[in-house]
């Protein structure tokens, strides 16, 4: 999971920008099939991935480096074809490409999939397509 910060970031600068979906939500919210909504429409849904932190300064001020992942899920009511989902995807990679959100840095992001085990399926109801989007996040400690 990333850390506190990058969360906060991430999901704040999503509130202000997105409008892609409805609804966004962290995956670690869900709990029950319940929790998706009803009828089904489309959502974004954040799963936070931390790859590693390493010290990459030492000083007065010690410097940490976070590396990770956001795999952003899109979720999309089955029954329909794949233009509706790789539209939503495409709109989240222009929307982040290239852009740092004050110390979270987007490094790339990766073109849409719905590849079994890459995008997040509800089965019945939702088809999934996803998106992956590498960043870092810079930490100064005294």
């Amino acid at each position: 999971m990333s850390s506190a910060y990058t969360r906060t970031e991430f999901k704040g600068y999503l509130t202000a920008n997105w409008t892609g979906t409805n609804t966004f939500k962290d995956i670690s919210d869900f709990e029950t099939i319940d929790d998706f909504p009803n009828p089904p429409e489309e959502i974004l849904v954040l799963e936070f991935v931390s790859v590693s932190e390493q010290n990459i300064s030492l000083g007065p001020r010690d410097c940490y480096r976070e590396r990770g992942a956001i795999n952003c899920h899109i979720l999309v009511p089955s029954g329909y074809d794949s233009t509706n989902g790789i539209t939503i995807c495409e709109n989240l990679r222009n929307l982040l490409r290239g852009i740092r959100i004050n110390n979270v840095v987007i490094e790339s992001i990766t073109p849409p999939t719905n590849r079994d085990g890459a995008a997040l399926s509800v089965d019945g109801i939702y088809d999934g397509w996803a998106v992956s989007v590498s960043y870092y996040t810079d930490f100064f400690y005294i």
